[in-house]
């Protein structure tokens, strides 16, 4: 199983438009003149990191030996039951009972659901798939809560029991959270967000994220606006005059997205540790094809690309 990416970044999706200001804008130094402003180009080449307790260690340069090769994911060879948690992003003691999972084949979360559970009074789901199975997205509904998504699960294809623990956003940890950014939000539109990580699973530092209409180019979804994280002890949101690429964590967000009616393609750019930032050109080193549905966040686990 691949780390989950529960961001209460979901939040925003339910926030009111009626707070704060712009942005500073500041991802470079012409972040201001940018189509997303937060695709300033990097100075730094990508640097790995792990969690160790609740402090982050560099691990050294990113490992983007994986790029461009071959996908090493294998369809599902038994029936694979995925048992777990559904509990409160913020306070993980705390179980949610009656809540709704819907589990879908791949990213195509507008089709018809593969397997569905109600948590149980304890939190505890389980969902049992089919062999074949290569990678799931998940929704998490419950009372109070946002509906939250997560695209880009992968299990190993041996293994019968295996665990994913689910944590949607509560709708009051909603509504405190436009003072990190201080941006205003337009309802209607939608969010997409993620972490990235290299080709050894770890969290990759110096990247940067968008939002394309085109597949392998950063064409911007008109409105695109990139916002990276703190990587703190609570990690959260932080303007760009502050993190102006991806923190330890690997965490970003990208806001004010218009719903489309095909996918389009969140990215992950940056410099590999052969590059020279000052000279060469952006690596692409991630992307999946992803829907926007309005007011709803949708999150992702980021890895390498591969063919």
């Amino acid at each position: 199983m691949r780390h989950g990416v529960w961001l209460f970044v979901a939040a925003l999706a339910a926030l009111p438009a009626a707070c704060g200001g712009d942005d500073d804008g500041g991802g470079g130094a012409d972040g201001g003149n940018l189509e997303n402003p937060g695709f300033a180009k990097p100075d730094t080449v990508t640097t790995a990191f792990q969690k160790d307790g609740e402090i982050w260690t560099e691990v050294g340069p990113a490992n983007w030996s994986c790029l461009g090769t071959a996908s090493e994911d294998t369809p599902s060879t038994v029936d694979i039951t995925v048992s777990g948690l559904v509990r409160d992003f913020q306070n993980k003691d705390d179980v949610i009972a009656s809540a709704m999972v819907e589990a879908y084949s791949g990213s195509d979360i507008t089709g018809t659901p593969i397997g569905t559970a109600t948590s149980n009074a304890d939190g505890t789901f389980s969902i049992t798939y089919d062999p074949g199975i290569e990678r799931i997205a998940y929704k998490t509904s419950a009372d109070e809560y946002l509906d939250t998504y997560l695209l880009n699960q992968y299990y190993d294809p041996d293994t019968a029991d295996q665990e994913e623990n689910l944590e949607p956003i509560s709708v009051s940890l909603a509504n405190t959270l436009t003072a990190f950014i201080n941006k205003e939000r337009t309802p209607g539109l939608g969010v997409l967000a993620g972490a990235i990580r290299d080709c050894d699973v770890h969290e990759v530092k110096g990247a940067i994220a968008t939002v394309s209409n085109t597949s392998a180019t950063a064409d911007h979804v008109d409105g695109a606006e990139t916002y990276y994280f703190s990587a703190g002890s609570r990690s959260l949101p932080v303007r760009l005059s502050q993190q102006a690429f991806t923190n330890d964590d690997g965490l970003f967000m990208i806001i004010e997205l218009p719903p489309s009616s095909s996918d389009v393609f969140l990215q992950v750019w940056g410099f590999t540790p052969d590059q020279d930032p000052a000279s060469d050109e952006l690596t692409l080193i991630a992307e999946l094809g992803v829907p926007v549905i309005g007011d709803t966040v949708i999150s992702a686990s980021m890895e390498a690309l591969r063919q």
